[in-house]
């Protein structure tokens, strides 16, 4: 019998991942530039005061001002100002070596402050503004990128219709010249969509699902014939144990049959030729699987949980794939999880697909 890994439970949340937790590592990131970049401006000061002895003592200070403001933000900005300040009074303004401030040095102290305010404002609204464009960047990467992958799986298999017609066509009656225009015309549609894929992170961000009770093992078998040129050229064999009872789910199938589909394609894309993948299709009161196996290079297992990180993509000739962490992201949807197992490097690995069972 087949033992299905549970989906795991949410654990307890690491302090860093709380409210307070963030709030004090940003504070500690905004603090930490501010020392930083203020020490930057002390060190270029002192080594020019020998050229301008009391004059210009905060000249380093408005250029570490703004790039703080940038990096980490308007706190961080107000932060290095008051630390150069500090330290120009104290080093460079006469006397030296004294904090106490007197009618002339207030009233720099106030220029300062105001000259700074402004360099703030200005720098975080910039670093803002410069964030919400590589945003709306991604965005449309996203969209071109997701586009791109929906697109890819249909054209794939009217690809093996087209080769298929082409094969029975006869060049009397016509078909044979019908099919290889059909045929130039798909490889063109690949290439332009394969051209146009975006290497940016891919989120789920709108996707609806359209859930219907259905056989998981009609979608295996989807994902099995998405993937037939892929392991057809490699010579791989996909060797398939379920049940011959249905195994049904509450899920949309298009989507679980791309999740599914992409563990494969990655299955065959990293073993060698002539390899077996086997998938394994199970269920139990809860929940129902879908294991894809390869052997493959594997993977420690130290570094699986980086399998998942944001940014990570599965891209092959064939097209953009979806990601491990978009692929998780779709499960999750579904109130599922992918699990990866692997024994090490050298060994294989294994990803399993696991989602409520029907109710």
């Amino acid at each position: 019998m087949t033992v299905i890994p549970r989906i795991p439970r949410l654990t307890a949340r690491r302090w860093s991942d709380t409210r307070t937790g963030r709030r004090a590592l940003r504070s500690a990131r905004e603090l930490g530039w501010a020392i930083f970049l203020s020490l930057l401006a002390f060190g270029v000061r002192y080594a020019i005061d020998p050229l301008v002895g009391d004059r210009q003592p905060f000249t380093p200070s408005y250029a570490v001002v703004a790039l703080a403001s940038w990096v980490a933000g308007w706190r961080a900005g107000l932060w290095t100002t008051a630390f150069c300040f500090m330290w120009a009074d104290y080093f460079f303004i006469h006397p030296r070596y004294s904090l106490a401030l007197d009618g002339i040095e207030m009233a720099n102290a106030l220029s300062y402050s105001l000259v700074n305010g402004i360099i703030v404002y200005l720098a975080h609204r910039a670093s803002v503004a410069n964030r919400v464009i590589r945003r709306e960047s991604e965005r449309k990467d996203n969209l071109r990128a997701m586009l791109t992958h929906e697109l890819q799986l249909p054209l794939n298999a009217l690809s093996r219709g087209v080769d298929a017609v082409a094969r029975k066509a006869s060049d009397d009656n016509g078909f044979g010249a019908i099919a290889g225009m059909l045929h130039r015309h798909v490889d063109q549609v690949r290439r332009l969509l394969h051209d146009n894929v975006g290497m940016s992170d891919l989120a789920p961000t709108s996707v609806q699902l359209k859930r219907e009770t259905c056989d998981i093992r009609l979608c295996v078998q989807d994902a099995i014939d998405e993937n037939a040129d892929a392991t057809g050229e490699k010579l791989q064999h996909v060797d398939v144990t379920m049940s011959a009872a249905p195994i049904m789910a509450h899920v949309d199938p298009v989507r679980v049959t791309q999740i599914i589909a992409n563990l494969l394609n990655n299955a065959s894309k990293f073993s060698p030729m002539g390899a077996t993948i086997r998938m394994v299709v199970a269920q139990d009161a809860r929940q129902v699987a879908v294991s894809v196996k390869d052997s493959g290079r594997g993977v420690a297992p130290s570094a699986i949980s980086a399998l998942f990180d944001e940014g990570r993509h599965d891209a092959t000739p064939r097209g953009p794939g979806i990601s491990l962490q978009l692929s998780r992201r779709y499960a999750a949807l579904h109130g599922g999880t992918i699990v990866a197992q692997s024994e090490g490097p050298g060994k294989g690995s294994e990803f399993w697909l696991i989602l409520p069972g029907a109710a």
